[in-house]
């Protein structure tokens, strides 16, 4: 193979370069990927050189891509901020030499110096076992519900959708952050963000249609929803209108439900109507998040997990993970000098605890210090879902 480079993207990089590069690996129509990669890149608010992990080739070509994703995660009291992977891409010809691997782990050693907490990416099928080699596991499902009956207390046809209107952008972000903000594992959405997924509706209306939610009688606004094809991917409604969502959806020819697993509304469909779940979960693919620093993110968790304590009654208590010791009372941390009290047998299974994914019950290979079984309890409960909008 050719001798190349592998840097931060310089200070005059031009964005044109690397769209090209995308829309022409990842196709398949390539004036149309140029179209939705120029869309995506250019009005993404963290888009800029330093975000790029660049190769090229001696020849001064392209060769490969990784890009870091700015945002922000909540985390029970906390926000985290997360370096999101994307646009892995290696030119056809370099493949299977290293270059993807080399990527990885500049992008890794940048968020890493940056200081950010967790970073994350999202696995394809076909990808399951790769990224694991860089530290990075399964942090969640792939959820998908299917409704098989609209058996309910009223068969009025209360709701429709209509298309979104941009003057009613500013109530669509207040929708979400009232049905967001307290779901943990939802990302933080600034304006800047939302002119980006915005932009990315218009540049691909097949993959993403954001709803207007009016009421039939009066035509007033109350909500949103967001499609993918026929799966409602995002939604923010009251909760008085639940029950007439589904003849809505199914009238809209939306056939499954993929919201956050805590959202309200996704628990009403799995206790009030017949459902079938279909889910996917890996450690080795699917979402997958990996912890830059356990420090830094225990340091942002020790509040809430003092106030647990405090509920619980444990706050007198220290806790040792990670090779830190959490001072239950006053938060302080500091590196434990005796065994942890909650032990992994596979590296994966950390995330997935301090992020509050699970409780440790339930696998093999947790195991936590007799002594101290409330400690599962005092980590906030998460459920990573960025509903496909997200998925930078």
């Amino acid at each position: 193979m050719d001798s190349h480079t592998i840097q931060l993207g310089a200070p005059n990089q031009s964005l044109d370069e690397i769209v090209d590069f995308l829309a022409r690996i990842f196709g398949p129509n390539y004036y149309d990927a140029k179209r939705i990669q120029a869309a995506t890149i250019q009005s993404e608010p963290s888009t800029g050189p330093q975000n790029f992990v660049i190769a090229r080739s001696n020849q001064g070509d392209i060769i490969g891509v990784v890009r870091i994703v700015e945002r922000q995660m909540l985390l029970g009291q906390s926000i985290l901020n997360c370096g999101g992977i994307s646009s892995v891409s290696v030119h056809p010809a370099c493949r299977k030499q290293g270059l993807n691997n080399s990527m990885m782990d500049k992008a890794i050693k940048e968020m890493t110096i940056r200081g950010m907490d967790l970073t994350y990416l999202h696995s394809r099928r076909a990808m399951d076992g790769h990224y694991t080699k860089f530290g990075y596991y399964g942090i969640n499902r792939y959820n998908s519900l299917e409704i098989l009956s609209l058996i309910s207390n009223s068969n009025e046809n209360a709701l429709r959708f209509s298309a979104f209107k941009e003057c009613n952008l500013d109530r669509i972000r207040k929708y979400y952050d009232q049905s967001y903000s307290s779901l943990s594992g939802s990302i933080v959405r600034d304006e800047k963000i939302w002119q980006f997924l915005i932009s990315r509706i218009n540049a691909s209306p097949e993959h993403f249609n954001l709803l207007e939610c009016n009421l039939c009688e009066s035509d007033e606004l109350i909500g949103y929803v967001l499609v993918s094809g026929d799966k409602l991917i995002e939604l923010s409604l009251p909760a008085a209108y639940f029950n007439h969502l589904p003849l809505a959806l199914r009238t809209a020819r939306i056939k499954f439900i993929s919201i956050h697993p805590f959202h309200p509304y996704y628990r009403f469909v799995r206790t009030s109507y017949s459902t079938i779940l279909h889910e996917r979960i890996s450690l080795d693919g699917g979402y997958m998040g990996k912890i830059l620093s356990p420090f830094f993110l225990i340091s942002k968790l020790s509040m809430g997990i003092c106030q647990k304590a405090r509920e619980i009654g444990v706050d007198g208590e220290n806790v040792r993970i990670a090779g830190y010791e959490i001072d239950l009372r006053s938060g302080q941390i500091l590196e434990a000098t005796q065994p942890d009290d909650v032990t992994f047998e596979k590296q994966g299974h950390l995330i997935r605890f301090i992020l509050g994914m699970h409780q440790c019950s339930q696998y093999d290979g947790i195991k936590i210090n007799k002594d101290k079984p409330w400690i599962e309890y005092l980590f906030p409960s998460s459920g990573f879902h960025t509903s496909a909008f997200d998925e930078i």
